[in-house]
């Protein structure tokens, strides 16, 4: 995916040392107005000192930061055009939720009408009209969180940073929040940066996603390109679930590999080419995978890439069935198989399978 060609955020060889480690590596990253844009990865990643550093809670040791086309290198945090929404929302316990959402219309000094026509407006956006005078104690976490949404908006803030937002809600609570969250960017207008170690989160939400390593940016796409078609093992395995063979190709043709693995040779579709004897990882999505009951014994062909294997486990998740195959070589398949098809069937641990494939469902990437 190309880069946005009208940066409103726009990162120029950002690094940040804490100590020794290197929090955030030569980084560069540009996001459009009104983008959705997701910061992924495992905790200590470098994610959460970038946010910081954006916001000016922080300095960088080299590099430059523009928001909206104005260096913000040098300039204080409380000067940007940029708020924060904390992961502990970071209300104040003695403060009702109406006073919580226009602490900062207060600080800036704008009349008392206004700041009371702002309060009710974001009252009714985020869904809390008649709690305005509840205290932080007497809210749910879904509510907090709402009030924390609406005091970070109410300054309207051409930037809005969201470190972990959704971290302390239960899981039904997070699924529900997401979509309220996607509903509220759209209304304003104002461009979201989220932080988040949860890849579902990242890809329900956003626009665009970098998944981050070690301070730096692994892959910047949408969703469906991060996953679909990831560029590397790294990425592969940290969005979603997957199934990874090691092999060296064997044979190349008309763009077609086939690679020998510890489970076989496998025939995978590839528009890249590699040589003979290059090592290479193929991975596939465990939804991509179909189960048939067959040992391959039977004189009959066997469709491409099917595995002789045995149903290890299995975990009914209402809408899916995922089971657990293991491979004559010792290597556990995770195969996913959606309830609703006709003629689905279940299988039972014990049962002798075919895991198979077919050679465009695999993407090919180099070990």
């Amino acid at each position: 995916m190309t880069e946005p060609a009208i940066p409103f955020v726009r990162l120029e060889g950002v690094t940040k040392l804490h100590g020794q480690l290197t929090a955030v590596d030569n980084l560069s990253l540009t996001l459009a107005r009104g983008e959705f844009f997701a910061l992924l990865g495992p905790s200590g990643c470098g994610k959460t000192s970038l946010l910081r550093l954006i916001a000016g809670f922080e300095a960088p040791d080299s590099g430059r930061i523009f928001i909206d086309g104005a260096d913000m290198t040098e300039t204080p945090a409380h000067k940007r055009p940029v708020n924060m929404m904390f992961q502990t929302y970071a209300l104040f316990p003695h403060m009702n939720v109406a006073r919580n959402i226009g602490f900062g219309l207060v600080q800036e000094g704008m009349p008392k009408p206004e700041i009371k026509r702002r309060v009710a407006e974001m009252l009714r956006l985020v869904q809390l009209e008649g709690l305005g005078e509840r205290r932080p104690d007497q809210l749910s976490g879904g509510q907090k969180q709402r009030v924390a949404l609406a005091r970070a908006l109410a300054k309207r803030p051409k930037l809005l940073l969201l470190d972990e937002p959704l971290a302390a809600l239960d899981r039904r609570l997070r699924e529900e929040t997401q979509f309220e969250l996607l509903h509220l960017q759209k209304s304003f207008g104002v461009t979201f940066l989220v932080v988040t170690h949860d890849q579902r989160e990242a890809m329900v939400m956003a626009s665009r996603i970098a998944v981050m390593r070690t301070g730096r940016i692994e892959q910047i796409g949408a969703p469906a390109e991060i996953y679909e078609k990831p560029n590397s093992t790294y990425v592969a395995r940290f969005i979603g679930e997957i199934n990874i063979f090691e092999g060296k190709v064997a044979a190349a043709r008309d763009n077609f590999l086939s690679v020998s693995t510890a489970a076989g040779v496998i025939e995978v579709a590839s528009d890249v080419a590699h040589a003979l004897g290059h090592a290479v990882v193929v991975a596939v999505r465990p939804e991509r995978i179909l189960v048939t009951l067959s040992d391959l014994t039977e004189a009959s062909p066997s469709p491409v890439n099917a595995l002789a294997g045995e149903i290890e486990e299995k975990a009914y998740l209402g809408e899916a069935t995922l089971y657990r195959i293991r491979l004559a070589c010792g290597l556990v398949l995770r195969a996913a198989a959606q309830n609703a098809e006709p003629g689905a069937r279940a299988f039972e641990p014990g049962d002798k399978v075919a895991a198979g494939f077919a050679p465009e469902a695999a993407i090919v990437l180099s070990s």
